[in-house]
């Protein structure tokens, strides 16, 4: 009798212990589901012309880089990241010798694509094989943050920049390829898949899968848009719908409830100034999508999130001071005020024109970002423009 009394007391301790556990259980299995997509199968389908069924519109034709003279986009195979970047510190990078170059790469493409131009398209496959043939870039080093931001210190050396832009190099060569594979002969597929191959495995991945799981959201969709790439490429749909459900979830993640990003808008005098290029990443990662099939800017739980997103690009349009009211966090905080940047990032030139294309809201940017965004052709930030996206797309 004595034993009998002692197994219901222990079951019924058990009980109490299990019971509450298995449900938090459903409460949380409830809550992972309802913030997941509700698509039933996969419904990714991939345009023939990287964001469009016909790239087309003269806002796809850009002028070139103003700033510089002639661009030879074949010197991107001469070009040695390591040393490129060796000098560079936490805050600064010295990456325009080499985004020029894959800009140039693009603005032809798009313009090729844009006029019919079949000669401008071949100049451009040729150049994509010289520098594949050439095995560009791959043996950069594949380390990772150094001593960034160490004790806060902006003059830190930070050697993630070198794989970090020479991945966005390789994304650029992915989406020139794609638009002009049409063009392309098997043998320079052929070239290219190697080429892609090894770079999507040795950099393009790593840096994508690496943002996951940290603060902030920076260039190229935090790397995603590699990812959708190299999906779009390789016609991997599966790929691109687990890349497109990660980096979702990581959005969700970093804008707050009242709009600011972690930790892009925490970062000191530059916090508006990163805040901008953080919002211009995720929307032209959510345009990419959005040609895929998934529509971010309408996802019930992510679209709301964007829109405070957009209101704080808006407060600080406005009134910088109001946006600058969030103070400084982080490790990466920027205190001098000669590095002050309190203005729309000035490679941001998408973000106007997703603004009032998806928002409603019109942004009329200070003169500091007017005076130096004339000077850019292509998109750096995201790999193009908002406005071909748009035309392409009507």
């Amino acid at each position: 009798m004595l034993q009998l009394v002692i197994v219901n007391i222990m079951m019924d301790l058990i009980m109490k212990k299990i019971i509450p556990l298995v449900l938090s259980s459903v409460v949380l299995t409830g809550c992972m589901t309802a913030h997941g997509f509700t698509h039933e199968t996969n419904p990714i389908h991939f345009p023939k012309d990287l964001f469009a069924e016909q790239i087309k519109g003269n806002q796809c034709v850009a002028k070139k880089h103003q700033r510089v003279g002639d661009i030879d986009v074949n010197d991107i195979a001469k070009i040695n990241a390591n040393k490129l970047f060796a000098n560079d510190n936490s805050l600064s990078v010295s990456h325009d010798e080499l985004s020029y170059k894959w800009a140039e790469l693009l603005r032809l493409t798009y313009q090729a694509e844009a006029t019919s131009n079949k000669s401008l398209a071949k100049d451009v496959v040729n150049s994509l094989v010289y520098i594949a043939k050439a095995e560009a870039l791959l043996s950069t080093t594949h380390r990772g943050d150094g001593e960034c931001w160490k004790n806060g210190n902006k003059n830190a050396k930070c050697i993630h920049h070198t794989p970090q832009h020479t991945s966005f190099t390789f994304n650029a060569m992915m989406f020139s390829a794609i638009i002009l594979k049409e063009h392309m002969s098997d043998s320079e597929i052929k070239i290219l898949n190697k080429y892609f191959k090894k770079a999507y495995n040795d950099f393009v991945s790593p840096l994508a899968n690496q943002s996951l799981h940290n603060n902030g959201f920076y260039e190229w969709g935090d790397g995603g848009i590699g990812v959708l790439a190299y999906a779009h490429w390789t016609n991997n749909h599966k790929l691109a719908y687990r890349e497109i459900k990660q980096r979702r979830s990581k959005m969700l993640k970093v804008i707050t409830k009242e709009g600011y990003i972690d930790n892009n808008s925490y970062r000191g005098n530059r916090g508006y100034w990163y805040h901008t290029l953080g919002a211009n990443s995720m929307y032209g990662y959510a345009l990419l999508a959005k040609s895929y099939g998934v529509d971010l800017f309408r996802d019930e739980y992510l679209g709301p999130y964007f829109k405070q997103l957009a209101l704080k690009v808006l407060e600080g349009d406005i009134d910088i001071k109001s946006f600058d009211n969030i103070g400084f966090r982080g490790k990466n905080v920027s205190r001098d005020p000669k590095d002050a940047r309190r203005h729309m990032h000035q490679l941001a030139v998408s973000l106007p024109t997703i603004m009032a294309s998806e928002f409603g809201m019109a942004v009329n940017p200070r003169y500091s970002y007017t005076r130096k965004v004339k000077w850019e052709s292509i998109d750096r930030f995201i790999g193009f423009n908002a406005s071909c996206y748009y035309s392409s797309n009507n």
